[in-house]
């Protein structure tokens, strides 16, 4: 039996056994999602297709928070340009207090951004970045996610920001 389904190829007979593995379906391979585990899938030293990162201007967005019933504020907004030709921008909210104090967030973000693979990358449009420890969460319909800065800096103390970007990534473009 084993030759005929050796025949088929390797990637066949690994994609049978894992449909039929013995695993439970109420074990699930992780707590909740890919920043509850214990390894990093994109390293901070991986290569990044960010190019450059610039302030524009600040004007008034539609600026999603779980915080606040608000749902427009004044940004500061940067754009994020990414090779080849694909531009993200960034919306700071105001919280920050100057575009300086915000750029440091954008860049940390931005340079997240270029390490994900190319399709999500591109499905962005823009990304929500608000003062504050709530979790990030997605937006797929508009293309946006938004992300708060001091759970980024708890995401960078663990190496999950990558992650995070990731899996919000993916809900923009795949959902």
């Amino acid at each position: 039996m084993w030759t005929v389904w050796s025949s088929l190829g390797p990637a066949f007979a690994c994609g049978t056994m894992l449909i039929g593995g013995s695993a439970a379906a109420s074990d699930p391979p992780f707590i909740n999602s890919v920043v509850s585990t214990d390894f990093d899938f994109i390293l901070d030293s991986d290569p990044s297709a960010l190019e450059s990162v610039r302030y524009v201007r600040s004007v008034r967005r539609e600026m999603p928070d779980k915080r606040s019933n608000e749902l427009f504020a004044k940004a500061y907004v940067f754009k994020a340009d990414f090779e080849p030709d694909h531009t993200v921008e960034v919306w700071a909210h105001e919280d920050f207090g100057s575009p300086e104090a915000a750029e440091v967030h954008v860049r940390l973000l931005a340079e997240a951004i270029g390490q994900q693979p190319a399709v999500l990358r591109r499905a962005l449009k823009h990304v929500v970045l608000h003062v504050g420890s709530e979790t990030a969460f997605a937006e797929e319909q508009a293309g946006f996610f938004v992300i708060y800065s001091e759970n980024m800096d708890a995401r960078i103390g663990t190496h999950d920001l990558q992650e995070t970007v990731f899996h919000e990534s993916a809900h923009v473009a795949w959902e």
